[in-house]
Order: C-alpha cells, then sequence, then structure tokens
C-alpha cells in the first residue's frame, strides 16, 4: 500500500521533493536549466533523461537575468531541438525578477523569518498552474538572510520542501559554489550554509570539461571550455 515514488526527470527530479544544483559561474548551468526545461515541457528525453507519464509543466523563474535574455536562452534549446510553440502547448512559463516584484521569501531581520504571503501566494500560484517543476534561478535572489546563516538557510530550504510536498511538485534550486574552487564540483563545493545541502533531497554538480576528457573525447583544447557535465547525486 506504500505509494511509488513520482519520479518526474530521470532519476533526478521527484515530485515533492527539492534539488539542488550547483555550479560555478559561466559553466553551462543557464544552458542546463533551459535544456530540462523544454524536455520536460515536450515529454522529450533530450538530454537523455525519460520524461516520465506525459509532458510537464514548467515554471522557470530566473532572478537575475532580464526577460530577454532568458527567452534567448530558452529559444537556443528550442531551436536546437526543432520544438515549435505548439510541441510546448503553454505548458513552460518562465519569469524574471528584474522585471517585476522578484521573489524573496525570507526577511533579512535577525531570525531569517520566513514571509508568508509570499510563500502563500506562490504556492497558490504553483497550484493554479497545475505546476510539475518549479526553477528558481539563483536561489541566493530568493531570500534576504546571510547564506552563511545554518539555521536561517535550514528554515528557507525547509519551507521550499514544504512547497513541494504540499503542491506535488519538484523545485530545482540552483546555486553557485565556493570562489576559487580548484577539485571538481560536488555538494561539499556548495556556497555558504551546508544547510542548504542537508536540506535538499539530491544534488546535481556541473563540471567543466577536463584536458583528460577533451582528450578521449577528440574535443579541441580551444572548445573544451564550452562542454560540461553534470554529475547527479553528488
Amino acid at each position: 500500500t506504500i505509494p511509488l515514488r513520482q519520479w518526474i526527470y530521470g532519476r533526478q527530479l521527484l515530485r515533492g521533493t527539492v534539488t539542488l544544483l550547483i555550479a560555478p559561474g559561466a559553466t553551462g548551468k543557464s544552458a542546463l536549466v533551459s535544456g530540462m526545461a523544454i524536455a520536460m515541457a515536450t515529454g522529450q528525453p533530450h538530454l537523455g533523461q525519460q520524461v516520465w507519464d506525459r509532458p510537464q509543466r514548467v515554471w522557470v523563474w530566473n532572478l537575475e537575468d532580464d526577460t530577454d535574455e532568458l527567452d534567448r536562452s530558452l529559444l537556443a534549446a528550442a531551436l536546437h531541438w526543432n520544438v515549435s510553440e505548439s510541441d510546448l502547448d503553454n505548458r513552460l512559463f518562465r519569469d524574471s525578477g528584474l522585471d517585476g516584484d522578484g521573489l524573496c521569501m525570507a526577511s533579512s531581520d535577525e531570525k531569517g523569518t520566513i514571509i508568508r504571503p509570499v510563500t502563500e501566494a506562490l504556492a497558490r500560484e504553483l497550484k493554479a498552474r497545475e505546476i510539475d517543476e518549479l526553477i528558481v534561478d539563483p536561489f541566493i535572489s530568493s531570500h534576504a538572510v546571510d547564506e552563511n546563516d545554518n539555521p536561517a538557510i535550514d528554515a528557507i530550504v525547509k519551507e521550499w520542501g514544504r512547497i513541494a510536498t504540499r503542491i506535488g511538485c519538484a523545485i530545482v534550486l540552483v546555486h553557485h559554489t565556493r570562489k576559487q574552487q580548484t577539485r571538481e564540483v560536488d555538494a561539499e563545493s556548495s556556497r555558504g550554509a551546508k544547510a542548504l545541502v542537508d536540506g535538499a533531497r539530491s544534488v546535481v554538480a556541473l563540471n567543466r570539461m577536463s584536458p583528460d576528457e577533451a582528450d578521449q573525447f577528440g574535443i579541441p583544447e580551444m572548445e573544451r571550455m564550452r562542454y560540461f557535465r553534470a554529475d547527479a547525486g553528488a
């Protein structure tokens, strides 16, 4: 009688849970997010991940780029896979935090208080749009607390988890690594409070192609910085 886990995208995104996607700057996270969004909205395994049951309804909320830049990234992915507007069938939503009120779910007071009117309004909108996956990019712009404050960050990531469980959607929080990261990126590379990693169900880490990997795949040295890999469960 125990229900099966409700995967929506490979074994990376699960309904009712939070996934953390971490990457150094200029690695390719925007390209990956756009590719994931197009794949799920069309129901096609464009990035090699199965989209379970049916095409999914996806909401990308970018808090650092304007709408034009967000549209460029999504359109590039759609053109790459020859995806038309009718293929998406009104299942893809996007918003920019620079063109509206933004998204701040916790205040900067000493307790890092969750702003309930914001979280309740977001939950209502997720339900109204019947969203299967919400992508928030970047996580740091979705709150106003010290990112090194473990209790405050713990409260925020748990609030995201409650929203995911309540609505039955998957939530992806995009986050950066620490500065001057020299080793390969994994869960321990996440910037700020450890509570963020601990509160997420899973972590996807992005790593640039190494010189050895470039040799293995026959990629010229000058081209390898255009390639990256996404390690799930890191």
